[in-house]
């Protein structure tokens, strides 16, 4: 798992969880590795999945508002529950601050979750408020769908769909760390992105 430098990749801990994590229980479809977890229920399937953003990682206070902060971490969230052919249903936000935010800065962040969740159709039931060093956003999505599309069962002949433009993330960044100066309203919503 681990290579010559110390360092192992996102697949191959991924690989080694889902040998521990081996789960017996047959209404799981769909377990660790793909985008979201399946189960089936009596009459649909359920679709779950998490994902967490830390401060200094996957976002950065002084580039992004907390409104966009939380839109992106929200979109992230409902991506995976779509990308599985699943219908969006509930959300639950858990949230670590550093202390230093403000409860207008609360709120916006709380603002650009919901602005996302209700494009997604997510309804937020729940979540969590800790503290820590640096903030920390976490979120668990719950979806249904008849029947998962997942990564491996893709055949020739689908259709592949993007929900934006693909690189934008990346171009956001680079337009951030070089200080150039969004001079058109595409490089503003690709530092967005």
């Amino acid at each position: 798992m681990v290579n010559s430098s110390g360092a192992f990749t996102e697949a191959q801990v991924i690989s080694r969880l889902r040998e521990i994590f081996q789960t017996t229980d047959p209404r799981v479809e769909v377990g660790i590795g793909d985008d979201a977890a399946v189960v089936a229920g009596s009459d649909k399937r359920q679709v779950m999945t998490t994902d967490m953003a830390v401060e200094g990682v996957h976002f950065r206070t002084d580039w992004s508002s907390a409104y966009e902060i939380g839109r992106k971490v929200t979109a992230a969230n409902a991506a995976d529950i779509l990308a599985m052919g699943a219908t969006p249903d509930y959300l639950l936000v858990a949230v670590s601050l550093s202390g230093s935010e403000n409860i207008d800065w609360i709120e916006d962040l709380a603002c650009g979750i919901k602005f996302e969740a209700d494009l997604a159709g997510l309804q937020i039931i729940g979540g969590d408020l800790s503290r820590s060093e640096k903030m920390v956003l976490s979120m668990s999505a719950i979806g249904h769908c008849q029947s998962p599309i997942t990564r491996n069962g893709a055949k020739v002949g689908d259709g592949i769909f993007l929900s934006s433009l693909t690189g934008w993330s990346a171009a956001g960044l680079n337009i951030l760390e070089s200080d150039f100066e969004p001079v058109t309203k595409l490089h503003t919503q690709a530092v967005s992105e």
